[in-house]
């Protein structure tokens, strides 16, 4: 015998099962997936492109989706969808016809056991503006006993055009993700997955859009646990009020030559413009928006049926209408750095910007953070995070203290106070995390090239959970060193543990149940990565979170 047989034997094996149909039988018809290879080696079913609404063109543009219909005969599950409309640096990509989702599943290759999984539902981020359910590959979560469901929804003008009413109330891109929630119900038994084990999560928009959900009536029922990643539903970037949108369309309607006598004649002239002139009304946004591509967010809802959001997520928040399930939510340690990061290398941007530091904080205020005070709260700023030494201070040095302003007061005391607002009324537990570990493999907001270690910026911690080559591959070495290996399979462990039981552990911790909920009495968060010193992989529980910073905000924009 060829003392070769085993080793060819395995690998015909591999081309067999990698080229092996998955079917599988849902309520629209069959699908036929593929097979892909986890992390460590495991053999699961890949079904890719999956309609779960109808293409939203025509009459469908700025309005609630629509399930999508049935197939006859075998339709092919092999390949992505359509990415939704976006502009990725003055291009134009993807297609409106894009409401498409990818389930990835163990089961169907590992029928020993009839008990059904839980499921994991990821909501990618991106601004509301950008972004892909493509993108987050299952290679990792999937060495775990879990289904994981990734969805696109539509972005930019195309999901969040308001007009301030009934005829196009907005929220489009958030209803699109409740719709493939309700797909989920109804399919992912099919699949061997829990229909009523299902934990929603997501990362910036992506978290945004969780936190939302857990305020949100037309969500009800629809998951069981939930995990918000950079992305407090209190945070000033998650939500504009319907009244800004009327002034917006009015200056869309100009920019394309439409009529704006009544709400209904200029939502039909827009349905019938191109999708190049559509993207292009940006220019209505205020240059610092568009800098940080905070343009189109979720809005408030006249309360029709269909309606996403009725009021703030600051009133839903004190009405207390978050939804008392178990649910994770956490930062990075430098969130600001999607902002800063590209300043490092850019000498007249960094210049402009400095010049302009006082006009920033009054946007912020303004715009943001709504203050009554501007002037005090801009000269308030000035003093706590600068210490009034613009002109002495360097370019390192003032961009550290730019990226902790914008941390703050986007990101970590929006979470704090969500925190601190919800959980006395709460019966279940939630948990509360700061990534701020800085792995050889970092991505564009931490280590820009050549410029050093800057901090442990926005979705940092997301390239732990998923295989995301596409997105960082222009920046950073992908192979992960040992280290980062087990950094991502503590996020893998934890994640999961909680889709499957409500609680994050890992052996991968010295003290596997180590992290613990988050109470008033113990207002603990589960610090990944040593605060001081961000390439230590340190993993501790800290009961203290930014305390003299958390107290500026506090005083001087509370929310």
């Amino acid at each position: 015998m060829n003392k070769n047989f085993p080793v060819l034997l395995l690998h015909s094996l591999c081309i067999y099962l990698l080229n092996a149909e998955s079917l599988v039988e849902i309520s629209q018809g069959i699908l036929n997936g593929t097979i892909q290879v986890s992390r460590n080696g495991r053999i699961y079913s890949a079904f890719l492109g999956i309609p779960f609404g109808k293409p939203p063109i025509g009459n469908l543009r700025f309005a609630n989706p629509v399930p999508a219909g049935k197939w006859s005969g075998i339709r092919p599950a092999n390949s992505f969808g359509n990415i939704c409309v976006q502009n990725d640096k003055g291009h134009i990509r993807g297609k409106e016809d894009c409401l498409f989702l990818n389930v990835y599943t163990p089961r169907l290759q590992f029928n020993s056991s009839s008990t059904l999984l839980p499921v994991m539902v990821w909501i990618h981020g991106g601004s509301f503006n950008s972004g892909s359910s493509n993108m987050f590959g299952a290679q990792y979560l999937l060495d775990k006993d879990v289904i994981l469901v990734t969805i696109n929804y539509r972005l930019g003008i195309f999901g969040f055009l308001s007009t301030g009413d009934s005829v196009a109330p907005g929220n489009f891109g958030m209803k699109d993700q409740v719709l493939a929630l309700k797909w989920v119900q109804k399919n992912i038994q099919a699949f061997g997955g829990d229909n009523n084990r299902v934990t929603l999560l997501g990362q910036s928009a992506g978290g945004a859009s969780v936190s939302l959900h857990a305020i949100s009536k037309a969500s009800s029922g629809l998951f069981h646990r939930y995990i918000i990643q950079s992305g407090p539903n209190l945070s000033p970037w998650a939500y504009q009020k319907r009244s800004n949108y009327v002034i917006f369309i009015r200056g869309i309607a100009a920019l394309v030559f439409c009529p704006f006598f009544t709400s209904h004649s200029a939502v039909h002239c827009l349905r019938n413009k191109s999708v190049k002139s559509l993207i292009k009304t940006s220019a209505i946004f205020g240059t610092i928006a568009r800098f940080a591509q905070l343009t189109w967010t979720p809005t408030d809802e006249p309360d029709d049926e269909g309606a996403f959001l009725t009021d703030s997520p600051q009133n839903l928040v004190k009405q207390n209408q978050m939804k008392d399930l178990p649910f994770i939510s956490g930062v990075t340690s430098d969130e600001g750095l999607f902002v800063t990061s590209g300043l490092y290398s850019n000498d007249v941007l960094y210049g402009v910007v400095k010049l302009s530091l006082n006009n920033l904080i009054t946007y912020f205020a303004d715009y943001y953070f709504e203050s009554k005070n501007k002037d005090g709260f801009t000269a308030a700023v000035k003093n706590f995070y600068f210490n009034d030494t613009l002109i002495s201070t360097g370019k390192y040095e003032f961009l550290e203290r730019l990226t902790r302003l914008v941390s703050d007061g986007f990101f970590h005391y929006p979470q704090l106070t969500m925190l601190q607002k919800v959980t006395p009324k709460m019966n279940s537990s939630n948990y509360f995390y700061n990534f701020g570990y800085l792995g050889t493999a970092a991505g564009p907001y931490s280590r820009m090239k050549n410029n050093g270690n800057h901090g442990v910026g926005h979705e940092e911690e997301v390239r732990y959970i998923f295989s995301v080559p596409s997105l960082f591959s222009k920046f950073t070495n992908l192979n992960h060193t040992k280290i980062d290996t087990s950094i991502s399979k503590l996020m893998v462990d934890m994640w999961t543990s909680f889709a499957s039981n409500g609680k994050p552990i890992s052996n991968e911790l010295n003290k596997y149940d180590l992290w613990k909920p988050y109470t008033p009495e113990n207002p603990s968060h589960l610090q990944i990565g040593s605060i001081h010193n961000n390439t230590d992989p340190g993993i501790s529980l800290s009961n203290t979170f930014h305390t003299n910073r958390m107290d500026f905000w506090r005083k001087y924009a509370p929310i």
